[in-house]
């Protein structure tokens, strides 16, 4: 009874983490510009990555292996919002066009 729980209970967050490795796939294809993507892959690396880690931290029970899939999904967590301000920052400097059309602005250039 108790390995029918854990069965599920990993299950469903490995299911939660490829729902949001979809939508985030899904954002980072048909939305229009850098920083809405850059959202989308934040929720690919938060969202999904996270959840897929717990459940196959939880599948494999309470082991070595479980502590280092943990500590690999707490490393990207810590690591995804450094690495998206960055890509924004460069974004920002070499091409502020996408800025102006993110704003509403149309640009001719």
């Amino acid at each position: 009874m108790f390995n029918i729980i854990i069965e599920i209970i990993s299950g469903f967050f490995i299911i939660a983490g490829l729902f949001f490795c979809c939508v985030g796939v899904l954002g980072m294809i048909r939305l229009p510009n850098i920083i809405m993507k850059a959202h989308a892959a934040g929720l690919i690396d938060t969202g999904g990555i996270f959840c897929i880690c717990l459940g196959l931290a939880i599948k494999s029970g309470f082991a070595l292996v479980s502590i280092k899939i943990m500590l690999m999904a707490i490393l990207f967590i810590l690591m995804s919002a450094p690495i998206c301000y960055a890509l924004m920052q460069i974004a920002l400097r070499t091409q502020k066009k996408v800025f102006k059309e993110f704003n509403g602005e149309k640009n001719n250039d």
